[in-house]
């Protein structure tokens, strides 16, 4: 079967990065093995030349046996003596290519590689059960270090951030997760240092100018829209079927007025509270038509109803300066989380190289 257009440009593409991205049996390992083989017959490089990873050592498998088929298929072939040589060294330097998981792979550069970092060669790869114990113990170490320093910042930090009377298993577990994203991070410390940076506000600081601000609102300005779609929907509804709904005249104007250019948190949260809703009720006798509609508006109301009073409790349960002057209080338990896990860091590296373990990270 002939490979197809973008399969073959893909083949042939050279001096370039790029991106195939297909359905699951749509043919990329084909096409990454037509790749392979065309890159071997134009003497661009040889195998063991080339790395090609994967996720399950089942896909390293099939690649390696794919490449080792369409190498003797091309070796039967062909004529060319040349071409011939090429292809039987090929197969021979095929048992040395890198063809891995990607966790394989790496462990073959620090097992090539082990003494510039300082690393046991006889270093093995721990399973997830011991490196949950053994981060349980270090962050309990590193704990009971930083209260018997008695520092005043580190049990603001533990305050502030869930310490009981039963332990700190919360913190505890914040610390653990906030390192393993960090290790998502192409510079992790970079990123760690980072975090307190937009809780330092200056004096004169609006939120509207802040990250927060610009975090939350596209989430309200979309929370709006719908809000103001809902209402404009039940209206129509209500004039399309001549159902006297008395309370729109005052309540969707209210509504409406919601998304109209969200970019001062107070003036927001006063419409909000402002709107008042009165009880539905559908003036003059209605059609069964009419008794069907009355109840898909209502079912609209209640929705946008619902919606702005989520909007109140979850958003906007405090004035602009209030969460100003929060965010600020927060700015030193965030430097001290932020030290505290980089601490984590070091002391859980270095106690993995005590044990001559690694992990995936």
């Amino acid at each position: 079967m002939e490979l197809t257009r973008e399969q073959q440009a893909a083949v042939d593409a050279r001096g370039e990065n790029f991106l195939i991205a297909a359905a699951a049996g749509s043919g990329k390992t084909r096409t990454l093995t037509e790749r392979v083989l065309k890159l071997v017959e134009e003497n661009s490089c040889e195998v063991d030349e080339m790395l090609i990873v994967t996720f399950t050592r089942a896909a390293a498998n099939e690649m390696r046996a794919r490449i080792q088929t369409a190498l003797e298929n091309r070796l039967q072939e062909t004529l060319d003596d040349e071409l011939q040589n090429r292809l039987e060294r090929q197969l021979i330097l095929l048992n040395g290519a890198q063809i891995s998981t990607f966790d394989s792979f790496c462990q073959t550069v620090l097992r090539r590689n082990f003494a510039c970092i300082e690393l046991d060669p006889k270093f093995r790869t721990a399973d997830e059960n011991e490196l949950d114990l053994l981060k349980r113990e270090v962050i309990e170490e590193l704990f009971e270090e930083n209260y018997s320093a008695g520092s005043e910042t580190f049990k603001n930090f533990t305050d502030e951030f869930g310490g009981t009377v039963r332990g700190d298993e919360k913190i505890h577990d914040m610390i653990i997760e906030l390192h393993k994203f960090s290790l998502s991070m192409a510079h992790p410390e970079t990123w760690l240092d980072s975090l307190a940076a937009p809780y330092n506000l200056p004096a004169n600081a609006r939120l509207e100018d802040t990250i927060w601000f610009k975090i939350l609102k596209p989430h309200i300005s979309d929370a709006l829209k719908k809000i103001s779609d809902d209402c404009a929907e039940a209206q129509r509804l209500a004039d399309s079927y001549r159902i006297t709904i008395k309370i729109f005249a005052d309540e969707c104007p209210q509504v409406e007025a919601l998304g109209k250019t969200f970019t001062d948190w107070d003036i927001l949260r006063r419409k909000l509270s402002s709107i008042e809703f009165n009880r539905f009720n559908a003036g003059g006798k209605l059609s069964d038509e009419q008794k069907v509609i009355k109840t898909k508006i209502q079912s609209l109301r209640d929705s946008y109803k619902s919606k702005i009073d989520t909007l109140k409790k979850k958003f906007f349960i405090a004035d602009a300066a209030k969460i100003i002057s929060d965010l600020r209080e927060l700015h030193e338990p965030i430097k001290e989380l932020v030290r505290v896990t980089k601490s984590f860091a070091e002391k859980f590296s270095a106690a993995k190289r005590e044990r001559g373990i690694i992990d995936f990270a």
